[in-house]
């Protein structure tokens, strides 16, 4: 119904409204309000006051979106009175979002364009539509600078809130004010109309389709309009709006009119052939904040085929996406980029190298370009991502103990947070402007992983000026340092931005600037600084930036820190130091690193950084990296078949990068990597970027041992340590969803839960999910399998055992007489059971490593007597979690036959309780990461029938742990599959990587735990040595032909290195580094020629075998190599006489059985170094094991002659030549 609004008795009604009780009619004169902005100077004078909404008033109505800014959706109403509001984001009916607001701040009401107030419902603790009026205020929130609280007038504790989370559809009810989730913002629901031009103002705009971000481009009279991605301050990219909103035409600025032939935009330079136009709002809830949609009589011009027709075509659907249309001002745009070349001859010195040719700035994308294109840098604890941006750089920089939030309370914001942005404007403007013609050229971007560099390089098209540009993030300096090269005088306008609501600070003295800001959040103080430093240069402080012009090269020295520690986390006390005396480190780290040149810093960092990434190196022969990663990625699924050395390069690239990512973001500070690593441009990432123990921090660790890197496990390590004696995971065995379960309370041990911050605070998700205790202490006995450091297991073991102590009161006795865990479940799907498969599994990996380690620990050990039987006890009728079931044929993609019998997800449900193709196999820890199930047998084929009954899709972390499932499948082709599908580029989707190899997460966000998960599933493919026996190629892909990978570490604290040819190895070497024992399996490698030492062993003496596939050490001496050949050993175990090929046991046997008359007098003939020795006797025995025992060389050319005699102690040949022993018999 059309309506005139009018507002209660403030207003004159023209017509009847449905704002009043319609038996009444008011006509009184209309009140002016004019509406003031209070400052309140009590907050902080550098914070940003909210924007405050126009009131509508009589003949002067505003709409508004009301915006959630925690998850980005919005206040929706619906259409029957008393229903509960909601969110809504895409596709709902715009109407039901719009609001007016009719009063002043301190009392207000919210009316809806459906025809509802809003309300709050006491007794339902729920905000409702009302066709009464209800009086609400809106007070600002520390959540937010720019946000407000919406709470009734006369109530504080009940502001409009997003319960059960910050998706769409949620409904909206009454929670504490300043909570995250209450912050929203208003933003004018109608976009501003573009100004028309006469003949004597003529207004030129840029028209842009903001859902693929492509221009209006004149091609010329009488060609098709087409779209442009990138737009530079030319004449055909602009337009004028002749007439009115109505009726007007649009016109280029080469003079061109757009018409309309045949459903497509065409332009003509005559004006009577011009199409008429009319304005229309959008209605399409994607893009209705700021566009239009531009109709002709029969549709509007739309961005035809979602953008990959180059055409403009018209379309008739009032919602459709393309239809929306952006009109940018011409004064008013920010042209992104100059426009660029890339090289065309450019390819990386390193092939481990991420690379790119076009700067990120001028990529079509509607994807968050940080997500996309950020390189990512860092020394473990502090960490940037660079752009390669030729016009405007950015450094966007992290700190990974800068977190929002505390120890005592997860509401509100506990986010990991954006320390800030460095900007570096190019100010030359001799070389560049907007315009097309003043360009750059030869532009590339490169990520050295084998260095840790980032590089951009470009050059002027008009002055042939060229520019470098380096950057590193030292470790051993602790800062990020920037260069900048040029072959000629450089202009730059710097510009240090807080991630949070702080002012920087600016100063020019002595010859060099500097930048700054710091401040305070509820639980820490954080610092940055930045120093630049260029001979002969001038700076000018603008005091919002730094403008420096030198002709030499530009030195930026950057560092952030805070005076986070958990040194004390036993005390609940989490930070050391004032914010002064953070701001004093801060600097003094900056400048002693300026002090140093620049050559010690880079070569300090270099040698710094390849300490750790050389240990291991992992080459497919035939790959190559001969063009940008993007264009690999893209082209990647075509190349597995069609260009092979592409793919597997970019497999391998992907390897060495989850090194490069393990070793950049797990260093210094006694904290793990998070959701992100140490990366995050938002001050609102996904899931606050937390610590996230139900799968994603464990698995940011899985490669850290295997792949050499025992030192980047340590910060995750030594976390646990300390907090398992903090109070708040002390605390946590008393929690009300973990005691429900229970008839007692706890009184030892500690637990986490799945969200956690820095501080031990921790999100109300799951508290029942009480079993991350268990997995977590996995971490510290796979620690101290890979390098057997017993000083390292006494430190971990008191957090072993009072993980344990709490599984030791907390387990219950089944009715078949097993203990189970009571009441948990499958992460994060299905019911909540008794004897759940993926905590069984987990329990029974806790107490089989805690009672080794009380075993290896011996008297060190801190377990009584008491719980060391009640643990064997546990352990001895623990359920572990590995029971069958039939399948059904229901669910499934046709890989798995029915009546298959699979493993049980839980002990008393079936399968089907779950959710089909659900992405946490978490039953299947049995096989990976434990190793539970034996290849062969029973169970192992039921994990294996259940990995396949899951399916192949996942999102970007599921897929990295289905790569090692595969891999420990003993399925090569399969596992490779799977990486595959991680390594194909998102496009929008929920899985996959970005551009950057940036790891994807549902819906469209990166999360890094998925690199980190392929890295380990493509070791696991070359080498398994989690157990007490090493695989060799254990499921090695088919396409994967030839190759090696060195510098693996299994356990016993071995290194491996495999090299394979023809898909079969060649040669393995094994070093011992402190002496275990040591099994290695591959097919009929018990007949392989094997040497310790260089000298080749003879089964049965130097090594025994298991069957003809496995070889065992009983002992190995430390630092000493194994080696094994892959070429058949055809010397037998009696009479081979081959001293000159291969001099071993088996000749010193031969010797012997032949005194003791157990063989012929007369073998073969000895050949030794070509002298003829056809006999064997005492004095050849004694040679023999003087050669063995390394006193003798027997490959010498030239061996001294012995008299002949039988008993000289030479080998008897008649004189002709043999060896002189120093040792007579």
């Amino acid at each position: 119904m059309k309506m005139s609004y009018c507002f209660e008795t403030e207003i004159v009604a023209a017509n009847t409204c449905s704002f009043f009780n319609k038996k009444k009619k008011y006509t009184i004169k209309m009140k002016k309000y004019l509406l003031l902005l209070v400052l309140v100077l009590s907050v902080s004078l550098l914070k940003a006051a909210p924007t405050v909404p126009t009131f509508t008033t009589a003949g002067d109505t505003t709409w508004y979106f009301i915006k959630f800014t925690q998850g980005g959706n919005y206040l929706a109403s619906r259409k029957t009175n008393g229903s509960v509001l909601n969110t809504a984001s895409a596709g709902a009916t715009v109407d039901s979002m719009k609001w007016c607001v009719i009063g002043t701040t301190s009392s207000f009401r919210l009316y809806s364009k459906t025809g509802y107030y809003a309300a709050y419902n006491s007794s339902s603790d729920r905000y409702v539509t009302s066709t009464s009026a209800y009086n609400l205020k809106m007070t600002t929130t520390s959540q937010n600078a720019d946000s407000w609280d919406i709470s009734p007038v006369s109530d504080n504790t009940n502001a409009m809130n997003q319960w059960g989370g910050t998706g769409k559809g949620v409904p909206i009810g009454g929670w504490n004010t300043n909570d995250v989730n209450d912050a929203l913002k208003f933003i004018k629901a109608t976009p501003e109309l573009p100004t028309f031009s006469t003949s004597s103002n003529p207004v030129y705009y840029f028209l842009q389709f903001p859902r693929q971000g492509t221009f209006f481009t004149d091609a010329g009279s009488g060609n098709l309009v087409t779209k442009s991605g990138n737009v530079y301050n030319d004449n055909q990219y602009k337009w004028r709006l002749e007439g009115g909103k109505s009726s007007f035409k649009l016109v280029s600025a080469t003079g061109n009119y757009l018409y309309i032939n045949n459903g497509w935009a065409y332009t003509t330079n005559t004006a009577n052939n011009a199409t008429t136009f009319s304005l229309r709002e959008s209605t399409n809830a994607d893009y209705f904040l700021s566009s239009w949609q531009i109709y002709n009589g029969s549709g509007a011009l739309n961005n035809w085929s979602g953008g990959s027709d180059a055409r403009i075509g018209v379309w008739n659907s009032d919602t459709d996406p393309g239809n929306c249309v952006k009109f940018t001002e011409v004064s008013q745009m920010d042209f992104p980029e100059y426009r660029t070349e890339s090289s065309s001859t450019y390819s990386p010195e390193q092939p481990l190298s991420l690379w790119y040719t076009t700067p990120p700035n001028l990529a079509v994308t509607s994807v968050d370009l940080w997500k996309e294109y950020a390189l990512p840098l860092g020394n473990g604890q502090l960490g940037a991502t660079f752009f390669g941006n030729v016009k405007k750089e950015r450094i966007q920089f992290n700190e990974k103990t800068l977190w929002q939030g505390s120890n005592t309370s997860y509401s509100g914001s506990n986010d990991y947070v954006n320390f800030g942005d460095l900007y570096i404007a190019n100010l030359d403007n001799n070389a560049f402007d907007d315009s097309y013609s003043k360009s750059s050229t030869d532009y590339y971007r490169v990520l050295d992983l084998k260095e840790a560099t980032g590089k951009v390089h470009f050059a002027s098209a008009t002055t042939g000026q060229t520019y470098d540009r380096q950057y590193f993030v030292s470790n051993p300096d602790n800062v990020i340092v920037l260069k900048l090269s040029s072959s000629g005088s450089q202009n730059y306008r710097l510009t240090l931005v807080p991630g949070q609501s702080v002012t920087s600070t600016y100063n020019v003295s002595n010859g060099t600037a500097t930048m700054a800001f710091s401040g305070n959040l509820k639980t820490v103080s954080y610092s940055a600084y930045a120093k630049v430093v260029s001979e002969g240069a001038t700076f000018t402080n603008g005091g919002t930036y730094i403008d420096i012009s030198s002709p030499n090269d530009i030195y930026i020295f950057l560092a952030g820190g805070t005076n986070f520690s958990n040194d004390r986390a036993s005390e609940s006390i989490y930070t050391s130091g004032s914010l002064t005396q953070v701001t004093t480190a801060v600097q003094n780290r900056v400048n002693t690193a300026s002090a140093k040149s620049w050559t010690t810093l880079y070569n300090s960092h270099v040698a710094d950084f390849k300490n750790f990434f050389d240990r291991v190196n992992f080459s497919i022969d035939g790959a190559v990296n001969d063009e940008p990663t993007n264009t690999m990625i893209d082209n990647y699924n075509s190349y597995k078949t069609g260009n092979l050395p592409r793919a597997t390069m970019l497999e391998q690239l992907y390897f060495a990068y989850g090194r490069y990512l393990e070793i950049s973001s797990s260093r210094g500070v006694d904290l793990p990597n998070n959701l992100q690593g140490i990366w995050n441009h938002s001050n609102t990432p996904p899931w606050g970027s937390d610590i996230h123990a139900n799968i994603n921090v464990q698995m940011n660790y899985w490669p850290a041992e295997p792949t050499n890197l025992s030192e980047m496990h340590l910060p995750f390590l030594n976390y646990i340590i300390k907090m398992a004696n903090s109070p708040e995971w002390k605390s946590n065995i008393t929690d009300p969803q973990v005691v429900k379960s229970i008839s007692y309370t706890p009184t030892r041990g500690w637990t986490c839960f799945t969200e956690n911050n820095i501080f031990g605070g921790e999100g109300g998700f799951a508290h029942y999910y009480c079993i991350a205790n268990a997995w977590y202490v996995t971490h510290l006995w796979q620690h101290y399998r890979y390098t057997m450091d017993t000083n390292f297991l006494a430190e971990a073991f008191p957090a072993m055992l009072s993980a344990t102590q709490f599984w030791i009161d907390r387990l219950k006795l089944a009715s078949d007489g097993t203990y189970v865990c009571p009441q948990e479940y499958s992460p994060e799907q299905g019911p909540y059971e008794d004897g759940v498969a993926h905590a069984q599994q987990l329990v029974r990996e806790l107490f089989e490593n805690t009672l080794a380690a009380d075993s290896i620990l011996g008297t060190q050990s801190t377990m009584n007597s008491t719980d060391r039987a009640a643990l064997k006890e546990r352990l001895s009728k623990l359920d572990l979690g590995l029971h069958t079931e039939t399948y059904s044929g229901n669910w499934g993609t046709g890989n798995l036959a029915a009546n298959s019998t699979i493993l049980r997800e839980w002990k008393y449900s079936a399968y089907t309780a779950g959710s089909n193709g659900h992405r946490h196999p978490s039953h299947l820890m049995c096989l990976y990461p434990f190793s539970q199930v034996e290849p062969g047998s029973p169970l192992y084929d039921a994990a294996v029938n259940s990995l396949r009954l899951r399916g192949d899709g996942a999102t970007g972390w599921s897929m990295g742990w289905k790569v090692n499932l595969w891999a420990r499948a003993l399925d090569g082709d399969h596992a490779r599959t799977i990486l595959g599908n991680a390594l194909s580029h998102c496009n929008g989707s929920t899985s996959g990587v970005f551009y950057n190899l940036f790891d994807v997460h549902s819906p469209n966000y990166f999360q890094i735990d998925g690199n980190f998960g392929s890295c380990s599933g493509i070791g696991e493919m070359i080498m398994q040595g989690a157990t007490d026996t090493i695989r060799i190629l254990p499921a090695l892909p088919t396409a994967w032909a030839s190759g090696s990978m060195t510098g693996m570490k299994a356990a016993g604290n071995f290194e491996v290195n495999t090299a394979w040819q023809n898909n079969a190895p060649t040669e393995v070497t094994v070093k011992s580094v402190v002496g275990s024992p040591l099994n290695l399996k591959y097919d009929n490698i018990g007949n392989m020629k094997i040497y310790v030492n260089d000298v080749k062993q003879v089964k049965g003496v130097g090594f025994t075998t298991i069957g003809d596939n496995v070889i065992h050490f009983n002992s190995t001496t430390p630092n000493s190599t194994i080696k094994v050949v892959f070429e058949e050993d055809t010397a037998t175990l009696i009479g081979d006489a081959d001293i000159s090929g291969n001099v071993d046991v088996a000749d010193v046997v031969a010797s012997v059985n032949y005194i003791l008359g157990n063989v012929p007098s007369v073998f073969s003939t000895d050949n030794a170094n070509t002298v003829a020795d056809t006999d064997i006797d005492v004095a050849d025995l004694v040679m023999i094991v003087e050669i063995i025992l390394g006193n003798y060389d027997p490959y010498a050319s030239d061996l001294p002659a012995d008299s002949g005699s039988e008993t000289d102690g030479g080998v008897d040949d008649n004189g002709a030549g043999g060896w002189a022993p120093k040792m007579k018999i």
